[in-house]
């Protein structure tokens, strides 16, 4: 089977929330937190079971995903270190093989989340309609994600 390519991506920017307080350390917590609990942190999910996977690189989750219906399952791996959430998601009849990579970007007076989003092209005439949507879709998400960890790590 062919590899992953890129197919989106984009960062969203914390660096105005520093001087509140926010650090890295933070943003990883938060990760971490959605990584655990994600039914907490996206709107549409009804529940989520994670059970926790041998790995020798990194921690690693299986993780059952009950949008009611559907039902996905994925793995995550969590890389303390680089302080990456990496999500993969498997082929299914209904879903497609995805992953997801979110890394926290840190420098002087600088703090993002980059989030890069990795499939298979899109085929047919309305490929680029689909994928414009899928970008919304993805880049609401998550927002929504982003925001809903400030809210835990900053009160």
């Amino acid at each position: 089977m062919a590899q992953l390519i890129p197919v989106f991506e984009h960062e969203i920017d914390l660096s105005v929330y520093l001087d509140a307080g926010l650090t890295s350390a933070d943003v990883w917590r938060g990760l971490e937190s959605f990584a655990l609990e994600p039914h907490k942190f996206i709107e549409h999910m009804h529940s989520s079971r994670v059970t926790p996977a041998a790995s020798d690189v990194a921690r690693r989750l299986l993780r059952r995903l009950d949008f009611n219906p559907p039902v996905i399952e994925d793995v995550v791996e969590l890389d303390d270190e680089a302080r990456r959430l990496t999500i993969f998601v498997p082929a299914t009849d209904t879903v497609a093989e995805s992953e997801l990579v979110m890394q926290i970007v840190e420098a002087r007076g600088l703090l993002k989340i980059a989030f890069r989003y990795f499939g298979r092209p899109l085929e047919g005439a309305e490929a680029s309609q689909i994928e414009g949507l899928l970008h919304k879709a993805w880049l609401m998400k998550d927002r929504d994600i982003v925001r809903r960890i400030l809210a835990r790590v900053m009160g």
